[in-house]
């Protein structure tokens, strides 16, 4: 099977999705609202804390919520604020399989999100075909950052990951123009 044959018959993807907080509900499952859209919302809703003797706990997947979560509590007692200068995981109130061979999952920020402070701690996450645990936002805001519980925080776009085997070379054979230049190599604006 060809590439080209492999993506025509794709179509769209079946995501195994699971429910861990009801309040997601009443909001609907992460999609994607317009015939152009790329991502799927995710939305925000409790802090976490990691709980590893709750790793296998299928209710918890490794996390509960922060016991501290109401010091973060918004002025208005809406939401909560995110300060800077250290890192939080706002869960997501659901769990994926994308359980599809050289398909992955890709996560980041809103457009609206990320000019408000949102960042991501490892700046996108990756979701693996074969993960099937909790899906958590970790986010480190650059600047105080305000969400209300169910906000959409973040989009997952679904993309093809190709398997390579990496051969060990001496050397590259033919030069290309561009040879082992980094950053700027490829000339100003």
């Amino acid at each position: 099977m060809t590439i080209d044959d492999f993506l025509r018959g794709l179509g769209a993807l079946d995501i195994r999705t699971r429910v861990l907080d009801r309040r997601l509900l009443e909001y609907g499952l992460p999609q994607q609202h317009s015939l152009g859209s790329a991502g799927s919302d995710l939305r925000g809703f409790d802090l976490l804390v990691k709980a590893p003797d709750l790793q296998d706990d299928p209710n918890h997947l490794g996390y509960i919520r922060d016991p501290q979560m109401e010091n973060y509590r918004s002025s208005d007692g809406l939401g909560y604020t995110l300060t800077t200068g250290r890192d939080y995981i706002v869960d997501t109130g659901l769990s994926l399989h994308i359980n599809h061979r050289h398909v992955v999952g890709i996560v980041a920020p809103r457009s609206g999100a990320g000019s408000r402070g949102l960042v991501l701690a490892n700046t996108s996450g990756v979701i693996d075909e074969d993960y099937q645990g909790r899906l958590i936002l970790a986010v480190r805001p650059s600047k105080d950052f305000t969400y209300q519980p169910g906000e959409r925080l973040c989009q997952i776009y679904y993309t093809l990951a190709l398997r390579a085997h990496h051969v060990l070379t001496e050397a590259h054979g033919d030069e290309t123009a561009r040879g082992s230049g980094g950053y700027g190599s490829t000339g100003g604006r």
